[in-house]
């Protein structure tokens, strides 16, 4: 009986070496970036939209109406009247919006945002969107924000600089996605938030 499992046990560590060895000889498997969002079909967000201190109106769903996989990144399309698209990879969150009726004519959409991540606090980079390229500071690598929903903690904060026209703030939580935009005028005031009511992911 002894020599029978010493035999068993020695065919088990055979088949187990061979399918290790197997695995680290697999040239296919291709590497997917897991980025920190994790949404699927069906996520949505619902903002609240506030200009010029009044309340107009609860924001309709914004929901992932399509994932696909682009060269191993998880790509975001959503359900909206324009073509919405945004992604994260290495580099940070990447952001996309094709008005309806309109050319895309710049980076392939006629707004591109781009947020880097992982970033420290004071890092600027430029962006390129239509009508022209703007800045993008990193305020804040970990801040809180109140909004309808709560107070969300460890949030990114990012100033967009769009060439002396207006200045836009965001906050992100990278597992949530965006928990509010401030849109500043040239002469500093603040004209429209857009804040974040609730959200599924």
């Amino acid at each position: 009986m002894s020599r029978m499992r010493l035999l068993l046990a020695t065919a088990l560590f055979l088949f187990l070496s061979l399918i290790l060895a197997g695995c680290d000889g697999d040239d296919d498997v291709q590497e997917i970036y897991i980025d920190p969002f994790q949404a699927q079909v069906g996520s949505s967000w619902t903002y609240e939209i506030n200009r010029d201190s009044e309340t107009h109106r609860i924001r309709p769903l914004i929901q992932v109406a399509e994932v696909e996989y682009a060269d191993g990144i998880k790509v975001y399309h959503y359900d909206t009247s324009g073509e919405y698209v945004n992604y994260w990879d290495e580099e940070g969150l990447h952001e996309s919006i094709t008005p309806p009726d309109s050319t895309p004519d710049v980076d392939g959409g006629w707004a591109n945002w781009f947020f880097k991540y992982p970033v420290e606090a004071g890092e600027t980079w430029e962006c390129f969107s239509d009508p022209g390229p703007y800045n993008t500071t990193c305020v804040s690598a970990g801040t809180s924000v109140t909004v309808p929903y709560g107070t969300v903690e460890n949030c990114l904060l990012y100033r967009i600089d769009s060439r002396n026209s207006y200045e836009e703030y965001v906050w992100i939580k990278p597992d949530i996605g965006i928990i509010k935009r401030a849109f500043y005028s040239s002469d500093g005031e603040n004209t429209t938030n857009m804040s974040l009511v609730s959200f599924s992911l």
